[in-house]
C-alpha cells in the first residue's frame, strides 16, 4: 500500500475514534475545540480525517478523555466495530456529563432502577 494512502486511512481511523469518544461523552465539537484551542471546524476536519491531528493535540485529547494515547491507533479498538450513537443517546450522554462527576454514581443507580422497572414482566 502506498504511504500516502496508509496515512489517510490512519487519519480517518483516528478521526472516527475521536468522533465516537466525543459523542459517547456527550461533548460538542465546540467544547473539544476549546480544549485544544482550535475552531470547531477544525475538529470537524479531524473527525472526517481531512486534517491530521498533531502529536501534541492527540496527547491532549488522550488526557482529556482519560484514555491511553495508543487507543487512538488501529489495532487497539476498531471504530467500525462501535455502534453509531443515535441523536437521543448522544443527548443523554451530554446531560449526564453536564453533571459533576461526584453525581455520576447516583445517576447510574437511577438508570439501573429504571432499567429494572422497564424489563419487569408487567411492562414487557
Amino acid at each position: 500500500m502506498e504511504t500516502q494512502q496508509l496515512e489517510q486511512q490512519i487519519n480517518e481511523f483516528i478521526g472516527k475514534h475521536l468522533r465516537y469518544l466525543r459523542r459517547v461523552n456527550g461533548l460538542t465539537q465546540e467544547s473539544i475545540g476549546r480544549e485544544l484551542s482550535v475552531a470547531p471546524q477544525q475538529i470537524q476536519k479531524y473527525e472526517k480525517g481531512t486534517n491530521r491531528i498533531s502529536a501534541a493535540k492527540l496527547y491532549l485529547l488522550a488526557e482529556a478523555f482519560k484514555i491511553p494515547i495508543e487507543s487512538f491507533y488501529p489495532g487497539q479498538q476498531e471504530p467500525e466495530g462501535q455502534k453509531p450513537l443515535s441523536h437521543q443517546l448522544s443527548r443523554i450522554f451530554r446531560i449526564i456529563n453536564s453533571n459533576p462527576d461526584e453525581h455520576h454514581a447516583d445517576i447510574e443507580a437511577v438508570l439501573r432502577s429504571f432499567q429494572k422497572i422497564c424489563s419487569s414482566p408487567k411492562y414487557i
